[in-house]
């Protein structure tokens, strides 16, 4: 059974009944958006356990801060130990070398020595040479072959 509104309502009696209408379905429309409302609320995580990630995330961070001290420390170490065997490396090297160029000094006087002896030798062997050679002319000349 269909119920028709009499023709004969007047207008104020249709805006009343639209506007009684409209005015029912307020609180249906805010217990709807009261629901949705309690729905995206409930889809948020609960300060508990924003609380609990917050603490898990300060531990992560201190957990980081620790091994990157660590880390430092460790690197510092190696650093300082690299820069103890250059040095030891560093100064080996200058004692070999002093001990090089002690030898290259030791070798250049034997050299100078070993010179001015075979020099001496020389001198020595040509002035024999020239007495012999002197002490021989007379012979030469009397034989004609000079």
């Amino acid at each position: 059974m269909k119920i028709c509104a009499p023709t004969f309502w007047s207008r104020k009696e249709i805006e009343l009944l639209q506007t009684r209408d409209a005015e029912s379905r307020k609180p249906l429309r805010f217990e709807t958006r009261l629901k949705i409302f309690e729905e995206e609320i409930a889809k948020r995580p609960s300060i508990d356990d924003l609380s609990a990630k917050v603490e898990v995330l300060k531990a992560e961070n201190e957990s980081l801060k620790n091994f990157m001290k660590e880390s430092s420390d460790e690197e510092n170490k190696k650093r300082k130990e690299l820069m103890e065997k250059h040095a030891h490396e560093v100064s080996d090297l200058a004692e070999k070398l002093k001990k090089s160029h002690q030898r290259i000094q030791t070798l250049a006087s034997k050299n100078k020595s070993y010179e001015a002896e075979a020099e001496a030798i020389d001198k020595m062997i040509f002035r024999k040479n020239l007495a012999f050679f002197c002490f021989r002319l007379p012979t030469f000349a009397s034989f004609g072959k000079i």
